[in-house]
């Protein structure tokens, strides 16, 4: 059985008929693969059980979910440090309480993570751009500066400007 959950052409718009029958092709070639295909709900163009697929809706997480993934968390980012892990998860906890936009984007496992992430650092964004943007602004400043400052050194094809605002506007190509 090959699974795909809402057929990504709702976000690729007209260029989800040709992911589709790409990846059709695809499986036809290679029928042992196991795809699976994720997207928001929902898609046009959705692959069909007629096509071997079976499509499944990922239910969002519950509070006593978020609640159990973020004490996860904390306990892997401070280890044994119980006091420290209580402080932080009851912190996040009462930064969504403060935000229902916020909690409602703590609902999805992908983006709990990434608020979890960026809470050590600042604010819970509570639009899902802004959290993207938190995201991408520090894997391209925080994470690095605190890489060089655990003594790393970039690789001899690797370049990276030395401004955290440069890296930021950088094009990427």
């Amino acid at each position: 059985m090959r699974i795909a959950y809402d057929c990504a052409a709702h976000e690729l718009g007209p260029l989800g008929d040709e992911l589709r029958s790409k990846l059709l092709g695809f499986l036809g070639q290679y029928p042992r693969v196991l795809v699976v295909v994720t997207s928001r709900p929902y898609g046009e163009g959705r692959p069909s059980h007629a096509e071997r697929f079976e499509v499944l809706d990922i239910q969002p997480l519950s509070d006593s979910e978020i609640e159990d993934f973020t004490t996860r968390f904390f306990v892997h980012c401070h280890g044994g440090e119980e006091h420290a892990v209580q402080r932080n998860a009851e912190h996040f906890q009462q930064a969504l309480k403060n935000s229902p936009d916020a909690q409602a984007l703590a609902r999805t496992a992908l983006l709990l993570t990434m608020m979890l992430l960026i809470s050590r650092s600042r604010p819970l964004p509570d639009k899902r751009h802004l959290l993207y943007d938190a995201c991408i602004e520090n894997l391209l400043t925080a994470l690095p500066n605190r890489k060089q400052q655990e003594g790393a050194l970039l690789g001899r094809e690797q370049w990276r400007p030395d401004d955290s605002e440069e890296r930021m506007r950088v094009p990427r190509s």
